[in-house]
């Protein structure tokens, strides 16, 4: 924001990991949030969208914490793109 000077101090923002599950039947995804942060999870079966909510994620704790959520993946076997937004 604008009195902010360095709004990002202390989130490390890295590329989330994915597991998948043999058979493929979940997707995991895995990132470090930032405390007091909210983060909202998309999926699209394709990489230019259109974009869905798949849930919202909120680290309240005090620390930065690694996140872990699951999907079902559709028995249609579309596949599935996902993203990961911060909301300040």
């Amino acid at each position: 924001n604008l009195y902010d000077s360095s709004p990002f101090d202390g989130v490390a923002i890295r590329p989330p990991g994915f597991f998948g599950t043999f058979p493929p039947t979940n997707s995991i995804l895995s990132w470090e949030s930032a405390a007091q942060t909210v983060y909202r999870i998309e999926f699209s079966p394709s990489v230019a969208g259109p974009w869905q909510l798949l849930r919202f994620y909120t680290n309240s704790g005090t620390m930065n914490a690694t996140a872990t959520i699951q999907d079902v993946l559709p028995t249609n076997g579309l596949p599935r793109f996902y993203r990961i937004l911060y909301l300040p």
